[in-house]
């Protein structure tokens, strides 16, 4: 009696591939953020961020996928600039709040064509 193990075999390499990507993606996230393979949430203040989040250049083609992008009590993020928001192309929803935010760029949101929520 045989039993066919390729299916599991492949289904189990397909699970591993996932976790990896989601390990590779969380550990390119800053410090004072969480990350998953849509939401970018930054609100711990300590050490908290200076720049707008982005992922390393590895993993911007994850950075696609991100719809959702949460900043507060973030103190020290004065500025959106030109390229802060450029990989994140399917970003529908970006809420800063409580922030030191004093500056946007008149074309940081010129990739985001599908935004939504501001």
């Amino acid at each position: 009696m045989g039993y066919n193990v390729g299916g599991y075999g492949m289904a189990r390499l397909g699970i591993f591939i996932v976790l990896m990507g989601l390990w590779r993606f969380s550990s390119a996230c800053p410090a004072s953020c969480t990350c998953s393979i849509s939401r970018l949430v930054c609100i711990d203040p300590d050490p908290g961020i200076e720049d707008f989040p982005t992922l390393t250049l590895d993993d911007m083609e994850m950075d696609i996928n991100i719809t959702d992008i949460y900043i507060a009590n973030q103190n020290r993020l004065f500025d959106i600039n030109d390229n802060s928001l450029k990989y994140y192309s399917n970003l529908r929803n970006l809420t800063v709040t409580n922030t030191g935010l004093t500056s946007i760029s008149s074309e940081a949101f010129l990739n985001n064509t599908r935004l939504q929520y501001l």
